[in-house]
């Protein structure tokens, strides 16, 4: 739980302190509003209605677990955004290594289907690079 807290302390403490909450932008969206984080329950995932595991995940944790942050807006909530490509050999860099073991125990795939990496590149090229423009720099520093 220390580890969310320090990711959601972080997050805001970097728009707060570039002042990008209530001036992003991006080509394809226009601009954002405000960051959107969303969380999820590995028991609401992985049980269906008569109680059984549909996940290959034993135990299951019983924390939520981040499903993503990215930016959003009041008015194009859904559009698509321009931005770099996760990049499966930089996040298999070995000074990546740290990183990669917290998102296994806080950002993890609960589908069976989709290794860790998997869903790591579906969700953050679905939504992690409209924040590519405002904080993409930023991050890699």
């Amino acid at each position: 739980m220390k580890f969310l807290e320090t990711i959601v302390a972080m997050v805001l403490g970097i728009a707060l302190s570039f002042n990008i909450v209530g001036n992003m932008s991006c080509n394809a969206a226009g601009q954002y509003n405000y960051f959107k984080f969303v969380q999820e329950s590995p028991f609401a995932y992985c049980k269906d209605g008569n109680g059984n595991n549909r996940c290959n995940i034993l135990p299951l944790p019983r924390i939520f677990t981040i499903h993503g942050l990215w930016p959003s807006n009041f008015t194009n909530r859904h559009e698509p955004c321009v931005g770099a490509q996760f990049s499966r050999v930089v996040m298999n860099e070995a000074s990546n290594d740290d990183l990669r073991a917290d998102l296994q125990l806080s950002w993890r795939s609960f589908n069976s289907r989709w290794s860790n990496m998997d869903f790591w590149e579906y969700e953050y090229n679905k939504h992690g690079k409209r924040g590519d423009s405002n904080l993409g720099h930023r991050m890699q520093e």
